[in-house]
């Protein structure tokens, strides 16, 4: 069943941005807050308490994937500060290291890790904390395809505005040239029907001089 869950986990797999959850060890119970911050490193904030401490820590995890995207493997470092009953204030360094994996089908993250913490301020110096946790995904991280994909849409509008600009272009360009062929057009009627008012004027005076002509033979 195990083997099941890991070849399929990564066909299955996402990868998260944010993550929230429960952690769970013993005598203690805390919540926990996942948050990708590069590609392979994370910041996790453990807020946890017992019968008579509460301690936050936060932690700086850097993963390793195990099995495709499904699997990860993880460490990391960070520090604590909290409250302890009838001791007061704590403080004190931590390291972690476990292992996460994506649940088939679901948007959750179960994960086991160990945390010795190094008490500064403390009853105990040294303390071994091991726990399970469990994260509901609520923020996906987009991968490369994905980006790709949106970049390739970016581009197909682009090129679509700019063949429509173009035949849009090319459209007024048309009718522009239609309107001064018409224009064309209409000033050489124009043209020609100045040319023959002038032809139709010249005619007019030749007749006129003729007729002064004629008339005189007759009085003669």
């Amino acid at each position: 069943m195990l083997v099941l869950v890991l070849c399929s986990a990564p066909l299955f797999a996402q990868k998260y941005s944010t993550a929230i959850g429960v952690r769970l060890s013993r005598n203690v119970y805390g919540f926990t807050v996942k948050q990708r911050v590069f590609k392979t490193y994370a910041v996790e904030g453990i807020m946890a308490g017992g019968s008579n401490e509460i301690l936050g820590t936060l932690l700086l995890e850097k993963h390793f994937p195990v099995v495709g995207r499904g699997l990860n493997f993880y460490i990391g470092a960070g520090g604590h500060l909290g409250a302890i009953q009838e001791f007061g204030p704590t403080f004190g360094a931590d390291v972690l290291m476990g292992a996460e994996i994506k649940v088939p089908f679901l948007p959750l993250m179960v994960g086991a890790d160990v945390k010795p913490a190094f008490h500064v301020v403390h009853e105990n110096m040294f303390d071994f904390n091991a726990g399970i946790s469990i994260r509901y995904i609520i923020g996906k991280e987009d991968n490369k395809k994905m980006r790709q994909q949106r970049r390739d849409k970016k581009k197909r509008k682009k090129l679509k505005e700019k063949v429509k600009k173009e035949r849009y272009k090319s459209r007024q360009d048309k009718k522009e040239e239609k309107l001064k062929a018409k224009i064309r057009k209409l000033k050489g009627k124009d043209d020609k029907e100045e040319k023959k008012g002038i032809f139709e004027d010249i005619h007019l005076l030749e007749i006129f001089k003729k007729k002064p002509e004629k008339d005189k033979k007759k009085r003669k």
